[in-house]
């Protein structure tokens, strides 16, 4: 459950901070990742449960990686770690400047750049095998109580 503390000093102004399920405060410049390899297996699942059998996602040489695969990655990020439990994306910008391939073992990274009634923040991931980032983004999120 996320919290909202307001914190108020003398003067009268006041201090708002957030405060994630974990109750530790969520601050601009916190980060949270995950590594993760991707099998042929996972983008099979993937296919059988999007319905998309794309045949890039499935040749012989060299299968693609589905771009939703990889933000699901994110979204268990922001879901589970960072701000965690209780948040929902409200907007999302994706981008993928290279391709993730099959077999490779991606960073799944998330950094919060702004808090305010919507927490924004900023992600990508990155290949380590050919150390390039294969999926950027930032989104606006908001925090509910559960």
């Amino acid at each position: 459950m996320a919290t909202k503390v307001v914190l108020c000093v003398p003067t009268f102004l006041c201090f708002t901070r957030f405060y994630s399920t974990a109750s530790k405060a969520l601050t601009v410049g916190s980060t949270a990742s995950v590594e993760k390899t991707i099998s042929q297996k996972d983008v099979t699942l993937f296919s059988e449960l999007s319905g998309d059998w794309n045949p890039v996602h499935h040749r012989k040489d060299n299968p693609v990686v589905h771009g939703a695969l990889l933000n699901g990655f994110v979204s268990g990020v922001i879901g589970s770690k960072l701000p965690g439990p209780g948040t929902l994306l409200v907007t999302e910008t994706l981008r993928f400047p290279n391709p993730c391939y099959i077999g490779d073992t991606v960073i799944v990274s998330v950094e919060l750049t702004e808090i305010r009634r919507l927490i924004s923040c900023k992600f990508n991931v990155t290949s380590k095998k050919y150390n390039n980032v294969v999926m950027e983004g930032e989104a606006k999120l908001l925090v509910k109580d559960i």
